[in-house]
């Protein structure tokens, strides 16, 4: 009986499609339209969240830059897909593209300026307070000297926050009466983290005021083409209202039909199956139902996409909150899932779901995904975030790797932070992080212990120029690995013998070497240290052991460490520095100036050399705001008692330029480039 029923409704089927085929495509034409005016609207969604992104920046004392940059993207893939609709032609929105597109560069370039001249600023800013306090503590009792401070800081406080125009010759008074008192180092300091702040505020405004009238311009454009749409889009309806209306009702009347003939014959057959296809808890079909799915979609040659989900730390839920609260969050996801994707959802372990999607567009399952994400955010009662890996099966797929495939984008998927969705791509570093250690881990680590235990890493010196002596007077030690006859460099195995916990090994071959070298040859070395190596609790014993081992000089020996490393473990990052200083050790904080915090520290390293990153250096000679940035950074080095050095010196302009700025050491090609030989 069955069978007769569903053979009639494939028939009524097929000849209602037949007969509104035509109806149909227009139907969809109106979808596309809907797609299109959707494309618009996040534009415009986007735009306004660039205004509150650089509004944030300016206001706020802590930004996060990969929001504003994540949103910069999105806005110009969105402008991108909009070029390439074919609906544009129609819509006649040509002009208004191209003015979004230009005004959206022009954008970008002011935004820049804004980014870096906020960091800057507040850096400065928020280091004066610290400043005053040093100030107070120290021995100076002149209430003028202690009245100026306070008043610059007011000055600097109204017109940062407040905006309010302030005399410059009000300022430029108080610095005056500052700088009666230069000799001191904090007043100094001072003097010139407030002229920092006065010069970047001055900066800072006109560049706001340019952002929005752009951005200004931009919605004004986006509204237009809003207009348009909506015209093109009543046109469509008059066209489409009255099969829209009689499709809808045949529908449903179809379906109820369908429904009750179908429900009696099926219900005894249902409850069968659902013993062995349905997971009991989550009511979703289970792991052989998605199998079965599968291969029948292969047999039919179905293109579509495959999306996995897993829950974000849900082992911490069960194990701190136990396995029934954690059933109750299952459950729910579960019918979150369901709801957007409606059986083509199935459960295939604890925390894993997987989704069958019929369409090929990647931007629908984006879609897809942020509908899920809203939803679970908005009307949750729970606080749970998920990842998810997605990637298009087609004819050609082996499923048995479409395992390997899914996990790979769910790991990076996590690295990324959770709460996101990669699609598989072997290009994604992260997919290539999970393939190396899950495919060629073992053999890159085999590699890495054979080059440790035959002593196949070798040394590599770039020399450091003294620029006032013109005298190199030592040089960074740079490793390279040695395989089949073949130099191999740091970033092809570096990260893998830290996943490996291979790097204290290598650090140590590192300083072996460089010690024993410093000592035969009387040459002063800087060797760097990884962010691992200030965690590692005992080698600095093991530096201690080398010094005497080989007798050197500990003044002979720089060690770099990078800001970022020091910053983000500070206390033991601190700690660590100063065992080393102690045992009278030379210390260079490398990539200086990437992250606005560290001018707030700079006097709580106890470093001798501060390396100015290079990213402020290579174009020093054909930007004046850079060199005078470099310049004022390399005046507060100075004032805090340590020394400068500047990398990516490439030619003799920046050189020149360097020695003008008063910089102690120049780093480069310019200056020499690695070599195995001294």
């Amino acid at each position: 009986m069955i069978k007769i029923i569903k053979f009639f409704v494939a028939l009524i089927f097929f000849i209602f499609f037949a007969i509104y085929v035509g109806k149909v495509f227009q139907y969809e034409k109106s979808l596309k339209i809907y797609s299109f005016e959707n494309r618009i609207d996040n534009l415009l969604i986007k735009n306004h969240l660039i205004l509150d992104e650089i509004k944030n920046i300016v206001g706020n004392s802590f930004v996060n830059y990969d929001s504003l940059v994540e949103k910069l993207k999105k806005f110009e893939n969105n402008i991108d897909i909009i070029k390439n609709n074919n609906l544009k032609e129609k819509i006649y929105i040509d002009k208004y593209l191209k003015n979004i597109t230009a005004n959206f560069k022009s954008e970008k370039i002011i935004i820049e300026k804004i980014v870096q001249i906020s960091a800057i600023l507040k850096s400065s800013y928020l280091y004066l307070p610290y400043l005053q306090k040093e100030i107070i503590l120290s021995d100076i009792k002149n209430k003028k000297i202690l009245d100026a401070i306070q008043e610059i800081i007011e000055i600097l406080t109204y017109r940062l926050y407040l905006r309010d125009e302030v005399s410059k010759n009000s300022f430029k008074k108080y610095i005056n009466i500052l700088k009666s008192k230069s000799n001191y180092t904090h007043i100094k300091n001072f003097i010139a983290h407030s002229e920092l702040v006065y010069s970047m505020i001055e900066k800072l405004y006109p560049q706001l005021n340019r952002f929005k009238k752009i951005n200004n311009l931009i919605k004004q454009n986006i509204v237009f083409i809003k207009s348009n749409i909506k015209d093109y889009e009543k046109k469509t309806k008059k066209e489409n209202i009255f099969i829209e209306g009689f499709l809808h009702i045949t529908m449903f009347v179809f379906a109820v039909l369908i429904f009750y003939y179908i429900y009696k014959e099926q219900k005894a057959e249902d409850e069968l199956k659902k013993m062995a296809e349905i997971d009991f808890l989550t009511n979703l079909p289970n792991r052989y139902m998605l199998l079965k799915e599968m291969k029948k979609r292969k047999t039919e040659n179905k293109r579509y996409f495959i999306v996995r989900f897993d829950l974000d730390n849900f082992s911490y839920i069960n194990e701190n909150f136990g396995t029934a609260f954690g059933d109750e969050i299952l459950k729910y996801f579960a019918s979150i899932l369901n709801k957007h994707c409606r059986n083509k959802v199935f459960r295939v372990t604890s925390d894993e779901f997987v989704a069958l999607c019929d369409s090929l567009d990647k931007n629908d399952i984006l879609q897809f995904f942020e509908r899920l994400r809203f939803d679970v955010k908005s009307h949750s009662k729970y606080y749970i975030t998920f990842s998810a890996g997605a990637y298009k099966v087609d004819e050609n797929c082996d499923i048995n790797k479409l395992v390997f495939y899914l996990q790979s984008a769910i790991f990076s998927a996590k690295k990324r932070g959770g709460d996101n969705i990669v699609f598989y791509n072997r290009k994604d570093p992260f997919i290539k992080e999970y393939e190396k250690i899950s495919k060629a881990g073992t053999n890159i680590r085999k590699e890495i212990e054979e080059a440790i235990k035959n002593d196949k890493f070798i040394l590599n010196f770039q020399p450091i120029l003294n620029i006032k002596t013109k005298k190199i007077e030592k040089f960074e030690v740079l490793l390279r690995m040695q395989k089949d006859g073949k130099t191999i460099f740091p970033n092809d195995f570096i990260t893998m013998a830290e996943q490996f916990n291979l790097i204290g090994k290598i650090t140590r071959i590192v300083i072996d070497k460089s010690f024993s070298l410093s000592h035969k040859k009387e040459i002063n070395l800087s060797i760097n240290l990884s962010a691992l190596d200030l965690l590692d609790e005992k080698l600095i014993n093991f530096i201690k052991k080398s010094k005497e081992k080989f007798k050197i000089d500990p003044q002979s020996i720089t060690f770099e460490i990078t800001e970022t490393a020091v910053i983000n473990e500070f206390s033991k990052g601190i700690s660590f520095l100063e065992e080393l200083k102690d045992e009278g050790f030379k210390i260079a904080i490398d990539d200086f100036g990437v992250g606005y915090s560290s001018l707030r520290y700079l006097n709580d390293i106890p470093a001798d050399y501060i390396k100015i990153d290079g990213s402020f250096i290579k174009n020093i000679h054909l930007n004046k705001k850079d060199a005078e940035f470099v310049r004022i950074i390399n005046k507060i080095i100075k004032n805090s008692g340590k020394l400068s050095i500047a990398e990516y010196v490439e030619n003799e302009k920046i050189l020149k330029i360097l020695e003008d700025i008063d910089i102690d050491y120049a780093q480069g090609y310019y200056i020499g480039k690695p070599s195995f030989i001294l």
